[in-house]
């Protein structure tokens, strides 16, 4: 069966959103891990030990992102999830979410 896993890059700032992400994960049998505090290898070392076999990126280029993260290919299938028009740019996310409003024809 499928399984998520969160890694949550930022830091617990007590909000009703963050509460309810992690509440929603949780509840659905899925695992959510604040590494926010960790050195971006350390994360990359903690998906690779957790055998995930797909990483979704959902932050890319956005204010303080870790995009470099995907660099060290933790998982052998890495894929954007573009929150934008376009991609990453990155040649280590080599999949991409699409559809004609993020990629217009």
């Amino acid at each position: 069966g499928l399984q998520v896993t969160v890694y949550c890059l930022r830091p617990n700032d007590g909000s009703q959103l963050r509460r309810e992400i992690e509440g929603r994960v949780v509840r659905s049998g899925g695992t959510f891990r604040d590494v926010s505090h960790l050195p971006t290898e350390s994360i990359a070392m903690t998906i690779n030990k957790d055998l995930i076999h797909v990483l979704i990126d959902m932050d890319a280029h956005f204010r303080n992102s870790r995009l470099e993260l995907m660099a060290h290919r933790a998982a052998p299938v890495q894929v954007e999830y573009p929150f934008f028009v376009g991609t990453a740019g990155a040649d280590f996310i080599p999949y991409a979410f699409n559809d004609a409003i993020t990629t217009p024809p």
